[in-house]
């Protein structure tokens, strides 16, 4: 159709619409569109009907009215779209408040809740399936070119696949804004600062720009880490055996058989094979790397498939095992199970985590020195005559002397104690059967060796016993972490960690906790290897 013909027609149209008597195109549009005529209806639906392949019509025809608009008219048309975005941005996002799936009791979070049902990429398809509208625009406008791009006429790399997270946040905190029952993404993120030991004013200032829930209900949520009845159970058996101790040989078989079991591991030779010194740094992540494979396909002599045919434990302190995770990172993207290390398993050794408890111990039980408080180690050293320890990195030989020597000497005058007896030389007379010994035992447990009990004692003002109640607490978690060692028992060490995640983080160990609880994530939740 020529443009002559098509102009023709138009004035044709506009012709009949005045003889008819509209006012105008518009008053008749609007009497077309909003008829109840049942046959106009039917055709004023099908004119504005979308159908694949074809171009929708009413964005045509707006289209046309954006580019012929101008001045106030085009401004007023502009905002017109606005507040009709707008209503449908509010549309959905009341939807998403009143979705379950996106409200989170802090009471209902665990591991398992974590590791499995919990991920950005889930929530991301779920604000795209609840607000594809408010997902549209966010898209649009980070996705858009900036100066950068146009000036050397390239768009940025990944730039599709780095956006969506930062919609989920932009979104996340839009919703939890308007209702803070939305909270699913504020309650995991308030999860991860806790564990990473943010304090309660960082996680607060998170909580007021809409990123986190409050420290108080973030703290909440970290309890089916430990501290379950089962393990309670479990670390008191352990508590009754330590607290024990030598009493006669009669009684110390018995004791012996009372110790807990829970994963003992069998005992097998294994091969040595000792390491020459490298002449190669390590402490950047590149030296890292070189030393990693020298040391298995140069000194071990090993190919590269029998290297990656099995999980290859290496251990080492705190910094070792962060240097191995960034050489980790820093290879994820190469070609090769080789290359990219999926074989390699890095493992905190043990004494690292003895270490770093007696550290956590001084730095919550030392106290200072003229602080007058019988219950401190601080006092106990200087009754003792030993020599000063640092109160935060104290030699490990001397201060574990000290809380042991300090631990047995609490234990037996809570055996005088409970006994009745005014002096500890009686302690020498008393001869008991098994019964009468382990009730003692229990007692001592039940009354001086639980946080229960020193809650007790605060509460009725007794601040001397319960810091000496916490001390003997704290000081048999130790005893027995040292002892599951020796007995090979990686189920009582697992235990003990459960109770170490808090305390340390607590005492301001913070790389080790925080380690305790990258075991568990590694061990329990996502092995790369079958263990």
């Amino acid at each position: 159709m020529s443009q002559l013909r098509r102009v023709e027609k138009i004035k044709t149209v506009l012709e009949t619409i005045k003889e008819q008597r509209w006012t105008s195109v518009n008053d008749f549009l609007l009497a077309y569109y909003n008829s109840n005529d049942p046959d106009i209806a039917q055709q004023a639906r099908r004119n504005i009907a979308y159908t694949d392949g074809k171009r929708f019509a009413p964005a045509q025809i707006l289209d046309s009215w954006l580019e012929s608009a101008h001045g106030e008219t085009k401004h007023q048309l502009e905002l017109m779209i606005t507040h009709k975005a707008a209503d449908i941005l509010v549309k959905e996002s009341t939807k998403a408040c009143h979705d379950h799936k996106l409200k989170l009791a802090s009471t209902k979070v665990d591991t398992a809740y974590l590791s499995t049902d919990f991920a950005l990429s889930k929530l991301a398809a779920m604000y795209q399936a609840m607000l594809p509208c408010m997902w549209l625009l966010l898209m649009t406008v980070l996705t858009a070119t900036n100066d950068y791009e146009r000036k050397k006429k390239k768009e940025k790399r990944d730039k599709d696949s780095k956006i969506p997270p930062v919609i989920v946040i932009i979104i996340s905190m839009l919703l939890f804004a308007r209702n803070r029952a939305t909270n699913l993404f504020q309650v995991v993120i308030g999860i991860f600062l806790s564990s990473t030991g943010a304090g309660r004013r960082v996680i607060n200032t998170f909580n007021h720009m809409g990123l986190s829930n409050s420290g108080k209900r973030s703290l909440f949520t970290l309890r089916d880490l430990a501290l379950t009845p089962e393990k309670q159970a479990q670390l008191t058996d352990a508590f009754r055996h330590h607290t024990g101790g030598r009493r006669s040989r009669k009684l110390w078989k018995r004791v012996k058989e009372s110790k807990p079991q829970i994963r003992v591991l069998s005992h097998e030779k294994t091969e040595f094979y000792p390491l020459p010194a490298l002449a190669q740094e390590e402490a950047s992540v590149a030296g890292t790397i070189k030393v990693v494979v020298k040391l298995f396909t140069q000194v071990l002599g090993l190919v590269e498939e029998v290297v990656v045919s099995e999980l290859r434990l290496l251990v080492g302190d705190w910094l070792t095992i962060r240097n191995l995770r960034l050489m980790k990172d820093e290879v994820a993207e190469e070609f090769t199970a080789f290359a990219r290390m999926d074989w390699v398993q890095e493992v905190a050794m043990p004494f690292h985590f003895q270490l770093n408890a007696m550290y956590m111990l001084f730095r919550t039980h030392l106290g200072f020195p003229g602080d007058n408080n019988p219950s401190s180690l601080e006092h106990h050293r200087m009754l003792l005559k030993r020599s000063k320890l640092d109160p935060k990195k104290p030699e490990y030989n001397k201060a574990k002397e000290l809380v042991y020597h300090s631990l047995i000497a609490r234990i037996l005058d809570c055996t005088r104690t409970s006994l009745g007896y005014d002096n500890h030389q009686k302690l020498k007379s008393w001869k008991p059967k098994w019964e009468d010994f382990n009730a003692v035992v229990n007692k001592i447990v039940a009354d001086y060796a639980s946080t229960r009990a020193a809650h007790t004692a605060l509460l009725t003002g007794d601040e001397v016993l319960a810091h000496s109640i916490l001390f003997i607490r704290d000081a048999l978690l130790f005893r027995e972490f040292s002892e599951a060692i020796q007995d090979a028992d990686v189920g009582r060490m697992w235990l003990v960690h459960d109770f170490w995640v808090f305390m340390m983080r607590g005492a301001g160990c913070h790389n080790y906790g925080n380690e305790i609880l990258e075991m568990k994530a590694q061990f329990t939740m996502y092995p790369s290897y079958a263990l």
